[in-house]
């Protein structure tokens, strides 16, 4: 009996080694799973206020048109978040990362149609483009391309928001106005207006 018990006990061996090898896989593979889903909603944060941002940066310019000034700011400086996380944009669901691309690449249509009839002034952190006042059709196309990707980026903004909420997940503290954000304060220059 005591051979039978040990050829037992040394093929048992084998077979636990191998249970807790799957165990192991199974519990690392769920952390992983989990922290993916956490950098994603953290990452979709974060995108979610530069998109707000350059809200109010397409509100500021179309301020500007309405006051007939001959300047615009340059909507390109402050997406960083999304140029610095384009590898991770994986992390997200598919669809968002398609409206993510498409905002962004319609912002830099934008800079480079403003950029074709202005001049670009540095200025600190900020580029400012300078223009004609007196060229009325370039007036006209940058209030319609600015108000366009206004209303797209609100949109998008809404949506996120919709989603969240939708699957029960916290929200975030926006900011509006002067209150803090995750990309700290933003306060406002004087001169614009958040419409």
């Amino acid at each position: 009996m005591t051979g039978a018990g040990s050829i037992l006990q040394f093929s048992a061996m084998p077979v636990m080694m191998i249970f807790i090898c799957a165990m192991n896989l199974v519990v690392t593979h769920r952390r992983a799973e989990q922290r993916f889903s956490l950098d994603g909603r953290r990452l979709e944060t974060a995108l979610v206020e530069e998109l707000r941002l350059l809200a109010r940066l397409y509100k500021s310019n179309l301020y500007l048109l309405d006051q007939q000034e001959t300047r615009l700011i340059s909507t390109r400086i402050p997406l960083a978040i999304f140029r610095a996380n384009v590898g991770r944009i994986t992390l997200l669901e598919e669809d968002s990362i398609r409206q993510l691309v498409a905002v962004h690449a319609n912002n830099e249509h934008i800079e480079m149609m403003v950029a074709e009839r202005a001049k670009s002034i540095k200025s600190g952190q900020c580029t400012v483009y300078v223009f004609d006042q007196s060229d009325k059709a370039a007036i006209e196309e940058f209030r319609a391309l600015f108000a366009q990707a206004l209303a797209t980026v609100e949109s998008l903004v809404a949506d996120f928001e919709a989603t969240r909420a939708a699957a029960n997940r916290p929200l975030a503290a926006f900011a509006s106005g002067e209150k803090t954000t995750l990309l700290g304060v933003i306060g406002r220059s004087l001169g614009f207006a958040d419409v």
